[in-house]
This record gives C-alpha cells, sequence and structure tokens, in this order.
C-alpha cells in the first residue's frame, strides 16, 4: 500500500499525469478466501490489468499455483473392538483412499506439467477418525490440499480422484465440494503489460525478472473471469508472517519509481 500511495501521491505533487484510469483497492481475507477481491468483482469490476502489491524482492510474478481444498470421508460400521469382524473399520478404508492418493502424487500428477509451472500436488494434510480405543471406527475424514496450474477446473481434479478411487466402493467415502478453490494465475511474459512492466522495473533495478511464486494471491478472483494479472512489490516473501517481518527502504523507494514510471507510460509498449 505505501509503494501505491506514495508513488501516486508524488505524481499528484509533481503535476505528472497518470495514463490509466486507476482503482487502488485495500482487499480483506487475501490471505485465505480473498473475500475482498471476489466483492470486488461481484460488484462488477472488470479491470484491463490486475496489478498485485506483494513482497517480490523487485521482481515481477507472472505465474503461481491455485489451491483447491476439500474433505473425504470414510463410512463404517461401529462394534467393540474385541469383535472388530462384526463391524467395518472406517479407518482401513481411509488407508486405502491415502496408499491411492500417495500413487497418484508419485506417478499420475507428475506427467502434468506447466512450463512455467511444473506439475500440480496432492497433500492429505489432516485426518480424524474414531472415538475409543475399544471399539471400531464407523467414520474418518481427511483434509486435502491440492495445488492446481493454469487450466485445472475443479471438475477435472474430482474425475481425476474419482478414477483414482475407482476399486473401492463408493458406499464407503464421500469426496465432499471444495471449501477453498482458489485458481491458478499465468499471465505470459511477453504481454503487453508483462513487457511494460518489466521495461519499468529494469530502468531502476537492472537484475529485475519473471518468475513465479508458491504462494497464491488476489489473482484467484480475477482469472476466472480471464484478467491478467501481475505481482510486484518490495520485501521478500522469506520474512512475511514472522515476528521480525520488515522490508529494505531502499527497495520500497526504488518500488515507488518503478509504479511511477508504469503508471506515467504508454500503454502500448
Amino acid at each position: 500500500m505505501a509503494m501505491f500511495l506514495t508513488a501516486i501521491e508524488e505524481l499528484a505533487i509533481e503535476n505528472k499525469p497518470i495514463t490509466w484510469s486507476i482503482v487502488l483497492a485495500g482487499t480483506a481475507d487475501e490471505e485465505l478466501y480473498a473475500k475482498g477481491a471476489y466483492a470486488l468483482v461481484n460488484k462488477g469490476l472488470r479491470p484491463d490489468l490486475v496489478l498485485l502489491g506483494e513482497p517480490t524482492e523487485l521482481n515481477i510474478i507472472h505465474a503461481h499455483k491455485g489451491a483447491l481444498r476439500f474433505r473425504i470421508e470414510t463410512f463404517g460400521k461401529s462394534c467393540h473392538s474385541s469383535l472388530p469382524h462384526l463391524g467395518k473399520n472406517a479407518l482401513y478404508i481411509m488407508s486405502e483412499i491415502l496408499l491411492k492418493l500417495k500413487t497418484m502424487a508419485d506417478s499420475q500428477l507428475p506427467k502434468i506439467k506447466n512450463a512455467d509451472l511444473g506439475s500440480p500436488t496432492i497433500n492429505p494434510g489432516t485426518i480424524q477418525g474414531g472415538s475409543s480405543v475399544n471399539a471400531v471406527p464407523d467414520y474418518c475424514v481427511i483434509d486435502v490440499d491440492y495445488r492446481t496450474i493454469p487450466g485445472q477446473s475443479v471438475s477435472e481434479v474430482y474425475e481425476m480422484l474419482k478414477l483414482t478411487l475407482k476399486d473401492i466402493d463408493t458406499a464407503d467415502y464421500k469426496i465432499n465440494a471444495p471449501h477453498l478453490d482458489a485458481m491458478a494465475m499465468h499471465t505470459a511474459k511477453d504481454s503487453p503489460y508483462g513487457k511494460l512492466l518489466c521495461h519499468c522495473c529494469q530502468k531502476f533495478h537492472t537484475a529485475a525478472e519473471f518468475q513465479v511464486a508458491a504462494f497464491a494471491t488476489d489473482a484467484q478472483a480475477f482469472s476466472p473471469i480471464h484478467i491478467p494479472a501481475l505481482v510486484f512489490g518490495p520485501g521478500s516473501i522469506k520474512v512475511a508472517h514472522t515476528i521480525n517481518e520488515f522490508l529494505p527502504i531502499s527497495e520500497l523507494e526504488t518500488s515507488i519509481k518503478i509504479i511511477k514510471a508504469f503508471l506515467t507510460s504508454e500503454h502500448n509498449y
């Protein structure tokens, strides 16, 4: 925010015209569901470009993976643990699912590739099941994180999951609707906006380069409606969310110069 606000303020003081029609938005919930960004989209905001301020060390992030999170439940039949043959252990069913997900992660997903972002990944992150050690558990649930690459949809991922789990009785498990669906972002490096921002960066920071990010951004709200996005700013993601989070003042000053150049440039670069 300091980068954008100061750049706009200095241009006003210097009486230099901004060649863009701009909307400066401070959005809520950027860390998870991007509710603020989605609210802007739902209100009809359709910019030519979304420029997101994030710590990129003055490099240009033109792509990042998406995040799809969902729960898988398994269902069994409870009974006393001394007579397990009378029941059906939901944890055993889940163990079969977990092994199949590992095979999917190790063998199937590496074959799906994006030139910039590599392959999608899947990770079961939490598991809960059973109520007592002396009872056969009739329920188990895992929470799964799937990192998508550009072009992957929820339906495509779910079809892949169903095919992976085809040998397991569908009455024994349920794949729930996603509780997070953050689409991947990809803007071509040689797009007009990518070339323009790169040109402005290299005026003041010759080491600037295009990169991809492991983290997701508010671009997730604009990707479904095909609006290009770029991510740029001072500071490093390596110290984000830490006790001693900081950014070098020199980087902030340079970033302001770059944004001023960008805002006063012709768009047909």
